[in-house]
């Protein structure tokens, strides 16, 4: 089902539709998993995102109890499942950097990308991953039952908004603290609510189209570099962990792609986050107190 609220509809159904067409979805790739293992962990991470920022919007309107719930419940289940994607994407990363950033790969990277290879395949392959999906099938399916059973007339425009503007402003003050510190981990909190923030503008996206749409598109592409970033920032230890030259190479040549990233992440956000949070809500509330007029 699309992931946007539908005009004409109530707001707390639709966001009940959308938690639970997520919930169904990431039920589905976790059923798959045995046929292409990388691509079910793929999507059911894309699914578990959304089910958490569409949570995250809701805070309150959800029960507390229950919100912190889900969330855990929801988070824990793609941890089971970090390890194998971090290794297919030390090797994904390897493969680009040696591809795009020069024509002449030295001698030794292929060994490297064996290497790193061997560890995605023995960490996906094991025994041990088929009872992870066990025990994450049971927390969606935990996760399912509860969401059908909260009341969602609490869920409203009025809630959506507080959730979507708290968001921008804790992106916003995420922004200003990488800003300060150019340090990866707070690039990488940034990433998260850059990406919670992308999910809800594209909630409304049909409900106001301007400004959500081009917010949309602008926070999903600020995420993807600040993800970027953050794959270097755990290929580079992984590296440095190594005696070859050629991982010092390979290290040097990350360091430089995450610097580009940093200058497009930044002067994304100067724009991207020039806006008060009280005048961001009080734009918004003047949309749709025009939308409904008209």
């Amino acid at each position: 089902m699309d992931f946007v609220l539908r005009p004409g509809h109530e707001v707390g159904e639709e966001v009940r539709r959308i938690v639970l067409g997520e919930i169904d979805g990431a039920l589905e790739q976790l059923a798959q998993y045995e046929e292409e293992p990388d691509l079910a962990i793929h999507l059911l991470r894309k699914h578990n995102k959304k089910i958490r920022g569409v949570l995250r919007m809701q805070k309150t309107g959800i029960e507390k109890r229950m919100f912190t719930q889900v969330n855990s419940l929801v988070r824990d289940s793609a941890k089971l499942f970090a390890e194998v994607r971090d290794a297919l994407v030390s090797v994904q990363t390897l493969e680009f950097l040696a591809g795009e950033f020069t024509e002449d790969v030295p001698h030794g990277v292929s060994g490297i990308r064996e290497s790193l290879e061997e560890v995605h395949v023995r960490l996906r392959d094991r025994t041990e991953m088929l009872s992870c999906v066990e025990q994450s099938e049971a927390a969606f399916t935990q996760v399912r039952k509860a969401a059908e059973t909260w009341n969602w007339s609490r869920v409203t425009m009025e809630t959506s908004l507080d959730g979507l503007v708290s968001n921008y402003a804790k992106a916003r003050e995420c922004y200003n603290t990488a800003l300060a510190s150019r340090d990866p981990e707070d690039c990488h909190d940034w990433r998260k609510y850059a990406k919670y923030m992308s999910f809800h503008c594209s909630l409304f996206g049909e409900l106001l189209p301007d400004p959500m749409l081009s917010l949309a598109t602008q926070s999903e592409e600020l995420a993807s570099w600040l993800g970027e970033h953050h794959d270097l920032a755990v290929f580079r230890d992984l590296m440095d962990e190594r005696s070859e030259d050629v991982a010092v190479w390979l290290s040097n040549l990350a360091e430089e792609r995450q610097s580009e990233l940093e200058d497009l992440s930044f002067e994304r956000g100067e724009s991207l986050f020039a806006t008060e949070p009280f005048d961001l809500r009080g734009e918004l509330d003047d949309k749709i107190a025009a939308e409904s007029v008209s």
